[in-house]
């Protein structure tokens, strides 16, 4: 049997600041390579997906990852949710 390492990502957020987050991200995409692009700059551009995809990167790594146990024990104490 293969040893598999599970790990659990717990998001909590309201659909409002799902929405923020999401106008924003797409704002920062417009503003950066957009502006490249009125001003007829490719390498603003380049530039500019280079900065949003290395920062989409470090958002994704910078997300607590938490072992099924945790993941229990964060909910319990969090929302008094116990796992059956």
């Amino acid at each position: 049997m293969t040893d598999t390492k599970m790990e659990i990502i717990l998001i909590h957020e309201t659909m409002w600041q799902s929405v923020i987050s999401d106008t924003y991200t797409f704002a920062s995409i417009i503003a950066v390579i957009g502006t490249g692009w009125w001003l007829g700059s490719s390498a603003m551009q380049w530039a500019g997906f280079v900065i949003l995809s290395l920062g989409l990167l470090a958002w994704r790594k910078n997300r607590p990852r938490l072992t099924p146990q945790e993941a229990a024990e964060h909910l319990h104490q969090t929302f008094g949710v116990r796992a059956k």
